[in-house]
């Protein structure tokens, strides 16, 4: 998404489940340390959110999210959704808007209850089909304390509360915790082997996590564009010498030009999780990239050759043109 129309939809009104996030922000019970978790469903929502509640706390995994809070001289740590910084039992609540992926959801869900206080509260929203009311039952029998979830619509909301009576809450979250997919490990989901006609040089071995955009899969639309690639470029009068690999996931367009003699390749991505993963599959397979976080390509000044993107056609949960 251009900044542009970043800016644009900054001002927009926040979607139902956020609405009632912010609510719960401004009622009089909710007060201490409280913490606003910001994905991509967050970016359009900035201004309502940080002009509402200026001293919660938030951390995000999105680059245009951290930076456009940045600008207001709102502190945002941009991570892999990293809660180790934040002590266990500090937080009196904490706000989420549920995301697109299960391991996602699954691995906030974890830490809010790791994180919050005996009594602090998560407050959790989404719609029905994003699997809302799955996530709160699981949500309900880890925190074990009062809860209550309300139906509006589509809209699903409520908040759960971590029990005071449970002594050892440790062997709690041990029989109760969420299956994350190793939320933060890194393991392989490709070897892609040399082979006539797909100019490979040596076996690439991909590496990904959960978290980024088809995690555990090639995808089709990038396949195709590399299949393609080859035939695009000998219709050009000089061999591209620079690339840019403009949201680069977990690499994949980037390692397939392995074979092409490039002097210089650079790659972005909004996402933290695709930053950390692409930059492990260049280190694996020796490839020499410069792996940058970014909000499209937008603090770069230089030009290159060749730009290679499968573009996204998604902001949070709905599809965006822009």
């Amino acid at each position: 998404m251009s900044k542009r129309n970043s800016e644009q939809n900054q001002t927009s009104q926040p979607d139902a489940a956020t609405q009632f996030l912010l609510e719960q922000l401004h009622s009089t019970g909710n007060t201490g340390k409280q913490l606003w978790l910001a994905d991509e469903n967050t970016l359009g929502d900035i201004a309502v959110i940080s002009s509402r509640a200026p001293d919660i706390k938030f951390i995000s995994n999105r680059f245009d999210v951290a930076a456009a809070l940045t600008a207001k001289k709102i502190d945002c740590p941009f991570s892999d959704f990293d809660f180790s910084p934040i002590e266990n039992n500090s937080l009196d609540c904490i706000y989420y808007r549920v995301s697109k992926e299960k391991p996602v959801v699954h691995h906030i869900i974890n830490q809010s209850y790791l994180k919050l206080k005996p009594g602090g509260k998560l407050y959790i929203a989404g719609l029905k089909n994003e699997g809302i009311k799955t996530y709160f039952n699981k949500v309900k029998t880890l925190f074990s304390g009062p809860a209550s979830l309300v139906k509006n619509g589509t809209l699903y909301s409520g908040f759960s509360e971590k029990d005071v009576q449970i002594d050892d809450k440790l062997s709690q979250f041990e029989a109760h915790q969420l299956d994350t997919t190793n939320y933060a490990e890194l393991r392989p989901v490709a070897e892609i082997l040399p082979a006539s006609g797909n100019g490979l040089k040596k076996t690439i071995q991909v590496y990904s996590k959960p978290g980024l955009f088809g995690w555990n899969k090639i995808d089709q639309g990038s396949a195709f564009l590399i299949e393609q690639l080859d035939g695009i470029l000998d219709t050009l009068s000089q061999a591209p010498r620079s690339m840019l690999d403009l949201g680069c996931g977990y690499g994949y367009l980037s390692l397939m030009t392995q074979h092409l003699a490039l002097e210089r390749r650079c790659a972005t991505d909004n996402n933290a999780a695709a930053v950390h993963t692409a930059a492990h599959n260049f280190v694996e397979n020796e490839m020499t990239v410069e792996v940058t976080a970014d909000d499209c390509g937008g603090s770069l000044t230089e030009q290159f050759d060749l730009i290679l993107c499968n573009p996204p056609f998604h902001q949070g949960f709905s599809i965006d043109g822009d």
